[in-house]
């Protein structure tokens, strides 16, 4: 993992606020302009539907954004789960397990 993507793993709630606190107030002033009727003039209106596209796409990006335990998962798990070793472990712990159950058996024989 690069030094770039862990900044912005870990960088990922930040984004997903800013893009939050974004959305929720540009489509506040839309609402707010609409509100005061100040639509009469067609720059308002011009402005509030930019307003309100920003707004939605930032909403829309922050439900697409996954936080920083989730782009951990997404980043980490694969290569953990395709890693031979790890693929081995569970057989090799069965093994184990075993071979102390069989060196068990004698010492419950005796008593």
């Amino acid at each position: 993992m690069t030094t770039m993507q862990m900044y912005w793993l870990l960088k990922l709630d930040d984004f997903g606020i800013f893009l939050a606190v974004i959305g929720i107030i540009s489509i506040a002033a839309s609402l707010l302009v609409m509100y005061v009727r100040y639509l009469e003039e067609e720059e308002a209106l011009r402005a509030t539907k930019v307003w309100i596209i920003i707004g939605g796409v930032c909403l829309i990006v922050l439900a697409f954004l996954p936080n920083t335990k989730q782009m951990a998962a997404i980043l980490i798990m694969p290569s953990i789960v395709n890693n031979e070793q790890v693929q081995e472990l569970p057989q090799k712990v069965i093994d184990l397990g075993l071979l102390w159950i069989e060196e068990l058996k004698p010492i419950q024989e005796e008593k």
